[in-house]
């Protein structure tokens, strides 16, 4: 048996090209004005090279995460040479038709990636060790994000070929260490495939999971709301965007913190359904907060604490779902990320309209979390099964 060093530098590897993953997916998106000025193109079209992404995975999840549960490393490997590629082929010309072709392979790859998050953990850890392999898994997506964050502010437009040539350099050293990894380090178990293949009808038909997928999509879909429209809600009392900037600075800080620490304390002391109920409570009392007192730092504390526990969620809730999944770990990942995007895009569809007014905006958002409160007791909480075969 490989040693755990070996198998958590596996998981490591894997986190970081999931990092880069999302650091490629938003490389524009702080800079969309000055890019489509560099480009010729609208902002709108800038736009798309952000928003193919939920696109191929609306199309792509159930279908890759059949291939995930069908043939694991390939699968995997096959995503992060896809990420990599993408990356390259933006270097390749200064055409805007160019990097949109290496986006959409960047965004063909997410779903690959994504949804193994909980059978690398699963697979290549042991029992004591998958809450902190969910959690630097999990984590690694939103440093990703905060990653291409600061690069977007620290890179000029007329820097913006280093800076892509920079991210393909480390998709690609990032693709052959995966490669290395999947080929020379074994998993400790092994996850056996669905016996009928049916995972994605079975999951859908569980009244349980269907209600751990109600809570993904309010809480994916309050975040993602919170992100898109926060400067625009709170134009209206004075803000600037850059204070809006920085308060979602913190807000993903702060919730890459909580993905990387509250996994290991949650899962060693089964405290699941009361960190989900903390969850969906306080944030609900943070949206009335900031319903009605207009204060900066409160706003600013609101985020911070919002984040840490909205993303320090996303663990628990992709831990759960891999518990339920006989086999089809690819698939229930898959249909999580599925419903957090559906829950994001009907979310901030609805704060748009809203979105003059603060306190109609936070009241909404008040009224989801609290109403994803009384699923919790619903979740198909499950200690771990017997799904996994020791090799």
């Amino acid at each position: 048996m490989q040693s755990r060093s070996r198998r958590w530098t596996f998981v490591t590897i894997y986190g970081l090209v999931c990092a880069s993953n999302q650091m490629l997916w938003l490389t524009f998106a702080p800079m969309t004005t000055t890019a489509a000025n560099h480009y010729h193109v609208s902002v709108s079209d800038i736009g798309w090279l952000s928003e193919i992404f939920p696109l191929a995975y609306f199309l792509l999840a159930i279908p890759f995460g059949h291939a995930l549960d069908k043939n694991f490393k390939v699968s995997l490997s096959g995503g992060a040479a896809l990420n990599a590629i993408g990356a390259i082929v933006r270097t390749l010309s200064g055409s805007f038709a160019i990097i949109l072709v290496g986006q959409i392979l960047i965004a063909i790859s997410q779903p690959l990636l994504l949804n193994a998050i909980t059978r690398v953990a699963g697979e290549y850890l042991d029992e004591k060790d998958r809450p902190n392999g969910l959690a630097l898994g999990s984590a690694s997506l939103f440093l990703g994000m905060l990653f291409s964050l600061i690069l977007g502010s620290a890179f000029s437009i007329a820097d913006i070929a280093n800076l892509i040539r920079g991210e393909a350099l480390v998709a690609t050293v990032l693709v052959v260490a995966l490669v290395f990894a999947v080929k020379y380090i074994d998993p400790l178990v092994e996850q056996l495939p669905a016996e009928d293949g049916s995972g994605a009808r079975r999951l859908l038909q569980s009244g349980p999971f269907l209600a751990l997928l109600g809570l993904a999509a309010i809480g994916f879909g309050a975040f993602i709301a919170i992100t898109t429209w926060l400067q625009s809600i709170l134009a209206d009392r004075g803000v600037s965007a850059n204070s809006a900037g920085l308060l979602l600075v913190v807000m993903v800080v702060s919730g890459t913190v909580g993905a990387g620490i509250i996994p290991s304390i949650v899962t060693k002391r089964k405290l699941e359904r009361i960190q989900l109920y903390i969850t969906t409570t306080v944030t609900t009392a943070l949206c009335i907060t900031v319903a009605f007192v207009s204060n900066y730092v409160a706003t600013m504390a609101a985020m911070a604490i919002g984040g840490f526990l909205l993303i320090g969620a996303l663990p628990t809730l992709l831990d759960i779902a891999d518990r339920t999944s006989s086999g089809s770990s690819g698939i229930a990942s898959g249909l999580v990320w599925l419903a957090g995007n559906g829950g994001g895009l009907v979310i901030a569809l609805i704060v748009q309209q809203l979105v003059k007014s603060p306190l109609e905006s936070f009241l909404f958002l008040a009224a989801m979390t609290f109403a994803a409160a009384f699923l919790v007791p619903v979740l198909p909480i499950k200690r771990f099964s017997s799904e996994a075969v020791s090799l």
